[in-house]
């Protein structure tokens, strides 16, 4: 009996006994004592051999073969050693004998570490906590802040209070104070004043036929009108109480004008706190005239504005013939 033969005959029992087992793995057995060893593999066979092999992780192989040798024998750890020893004879260090040597690199590298955080050669990562200290030593070397800026955070009151205790104080400092004293601003005033003229027409009701200045609109309005009244004259008042003459001459020329770009009512009652408005500013402005102390030029523009004055309400008429005899008394 052939070679052949024989190798036929064990494939077929091998098939008929034991079903499971992979026909070409069989005959490679049966064959591998002789000249089988020559003959070439066929293709299924080679798949057969390659499946049989332990497969490994395609990143745990290119770690094996990308890990650089350590040769420094100091970082590694002879008690974890599973270093392999290659075909060249080279040892070449597994994965666990790699991450050890690099963990010891780590912690001998911080022992280099210097007391000044400028030299030390650590990374940057390490010096957070001196970094935050030189910036907190900043902090407390910040310039002071000027006093212009501590007296703008203060109140008009604290200001008033403040200024009246230096000059208690320092007596001779009340003449410099006194001429060097700004005219007052009545900006804020008149915005003040025009903020409550402006809620007054807020408040009408726009979706209504008929009237607009009858009862029903006035009751929805009254409030601010009220608001408007004691804001005018108020105002007014504390200009007189200051000394300010002149300025409180432009603040109820102002106003003036102000007041006559109010609504009127239907009712003649409801008119009621406009004419007091009215009133009110022309007594003061009588007062102010009296006493202020201007030039010429300055009485006759005050003039030219009272006769203007006139056409929105005539209670201010009084006031022109005290100026005629303030020109008077100049001349």
């Amino acid at each position: 009996m052939s070679q052949q033969t024989l190798a036929h005959f064990v494939l077929e029992r091998n098939i008929r006994h034991s079903p499971r087992r992979s026909p070409l793995r069989t005959l490679h057995t049966s064959l591998s004592g002789s000249d089988a060893v020559a003959s070439p593999m066929s293709p299924d066979e080679e798949v057969i051999r390659q499946r049989g092999q332990i497969r490994t992780s395609p990143r745990k192989r290119a770690f094996q073969t990308s890990t650089p040798a350590i040769t420094d024998i100091g970082l590694l750890d002879t008690s974890l050693d599973t270093s392999t020893t290659s075909s060249s004879g080279s040892r070449t260090p597994t994965r666990k004998s790699a991450a050890d040597g690099v963990r010891k690199r780590l912690m001998l590298s911080t022992s280099y570490i210097s007391s000044d955080p400028e030299d030390s050669p650590c990374p940057k990562g390490l010096t957070q906590s001196a970094a935050k200290k030189r910036k907190s030593n900043k902090g407390t070397n910040a310039l002071p802040v000027s006093i212009n800026k501590r007296l703008s955070a203060l109140s008009s009151e604290q200001l008033t209070e403040l200024l009246g205790n230096l000059i208690n104080k320092h007596p001779d400092l009340k003449e410099e104070v006194e001429k060097s004293l700004p005219k007052p601003d009545i900006g804020h005033l008149m915005d003040n004043l025009e903020y409550f003229r402006k809620n007054i027409f807020k408040s009408l009701p726009n979706s209504r036929w008929g009237s607009s200045r009858d009862a029903f609109c006035f009751r929805r309005v009254k409030t601010h009108v009220e608001n408007f009244k004691s804001t005018c004259i108020s105002q007014g008042k504390q200009l007189q109480d200051a000394g300010s003459w002149e300025a409180s001459l432009e603040y109820i020329l102002q106003a003036w004008e102000c007041v006559g770009n109010t609504p009127d009512w239907d009712n003649v009652a409801h008119n009621k706190s406009k004419e007091m408005c009215f009133r009110n500013l022309a007594t003061q402005c009588k007062k102010s005239v009296k006493e202020s102390s201007l030039d010429k030029d300055a009485y006759v523009a005050i003039k030219d504005r009272l006769e203007e004055a006139v056409i929105i309400n005539n209670q201010i008429s009084p006031c022109i013939e005290i100026v005629d005899k303030k020109i008077q008394k100049i001349k």
